[in-house]
Formats: C-alpha cells, structure tokens, sequence
C-alpha cells in the first residue's frame, strides 16, 4: 500500500478533544504549516468528529484529501498532521 493510501488509516475511532487537535495541529509540531493552514486543518477535523467527539485516522484522511484536492494544503502537511495524529492515538 502507498503512503497516502486511505487503506493505511484504521476506522477505529479515538476521543480527539477541540484542546487536543489545537495542541497537536501546529506550526511547531508540522513546520510546513502556516496559521491559516493550521486553523483550516482544525476546522475540518473538528467538522469530521461525531457529537462524542471521537474520529477516526481514516476520517481525518478524508478530510485532509478534499483540502487537498482544493489546493490548501499541501501533500508534506497532509502527511505531517496524519503522522502527528497517527503516534498520538497509538500512545
């Protein structure tokens, strides 16, 4: 499987609070990011969570692919924030 392949991301869902994604979407821990990346990025994840606030990698995948495919955000920031979200649910 590719690298960016949606079949690399598990549709288990994890609890991802509105504090978590704002501490973890971030210039600081994705260099490629701008601030209008970093706050587009969020509302798309925070859209994506259901009403208990979980989501799954395969989810935010999907969201990130249609900012992408709108040209705002870039492949590196895609993956910067799927590898970022990908170690934090696995800890």
């Amino acid at each position: 499987m590719g690298i960016f392949s949606s079949n690399d991301y598990s549709t288990t869902e994890h609890h991802l609070s509105s504090e978590d994604i704002y501490r973890l979407i971030s210039p600081e821990r994705i260099p490629s990011l701008t601030h209008e990346q970093e706050k587009l990025i969020e509302e798309a994840i925070r859209s994506k969570r259901h009403g208990d606030g979980k989501i799954s990698l395969y989810q935010i995948h999907e969201a990130l692919n249609s900012l992408l495919h709108q040209h705002l955000i870039s492949e590196n920031d895609k993956h910067g924030v799927m590898q970022v979200l990908k170690e934090y649910f696995e800890k």
